[in-house]
Order: C-alpha cells, then structure tokens, then sequence
C-alpha cells in the first residue's frame, strides 16, 4: 500500500501496518514520485529512509495500490535514473526481514537510512 501523509506532505510505502494508528514501518517515496528537480520530475534517491510511526490516519492522507501510485511509463524513467534494480527493490522488496532493528534504534532520527540499519 502507498501512503501519503497529509501531516508530513510525503509518499510512503507502508511495509507494515498491523494497527490502523500504528506503528506503521514505511519508505519515503517522496524523492522518486514527486520531485521537481530535473527536467522529467524526477530526482535520486540517495538514501532509502525508513521510519516508524504511529500517526492516526487523517482524512485528507491518501491510500493508493501500486498500481495507481506509478504507472508502467512512469516507472521506466524511474528505472532509467534509479537503475531498475533500486527502482524495482524500492517498490517491491519486503525491507521489513532486512532491518536490523538495534541498528534502527540507534540510529533513529525521524527515520533511518536503510544502508546504516541492514542486516549483513
């Protein structure tokens, strides 16, 4: 499920939500749908941010499939400035088995870059 936060004004992919006001564990999209940035609206993602909440749903947050988040032309530019491999694994991969979650809470701040809390 694609999540965006009214209150934050980001696009997350939600890995989990087992409670409907949270924790919700979820990627920022916002860099790879909404940017404003390059010529095609679309800037790299340098980090994969993960974070964990537990905001209420507003009434003005939208929840989207997959499928009406990005469309099959949008997601070949993404692959074209991601390189397929990262657009495909941001969109699909379950990180929720690859976070070490120590690492997370040490280095939580708002969230935490997927590179510093992965399991080796």
């Amino acid at each position: 499920m694609i999540h965006y936060s009214a209150y934050w004004h980001c696009w997350s992919r939600v890995l989990s939500n087992s409670h409907p006001t949270g924790p919700n564990v979820e990627i920022n999209l916002t860099p790879i749908g909404l940017g404003v940035n390059s010529p095609n609206g679309w800037i790299q993602v340098k980090n994969v941010w993960v974070r964990k909440h537990g905001t209420a749903l507003d009434k003005k947050d939208r929840l989207l499939t997959l499928k009406e988040f990005i469309d099959e032309e949008a997601y070949l530019v993404m692959g074209e400035n991601l390189g397929f491999f990262k657009a495909r694994s941001l969109l699909l991969d379950n990180y929720l088995y690859r976070i070490d979650w120590d690492l997370f809470d040490k280095h939580n701040n708002g969230g935490a870059p997927f590179e510093k809390i992965r399991q080796l």
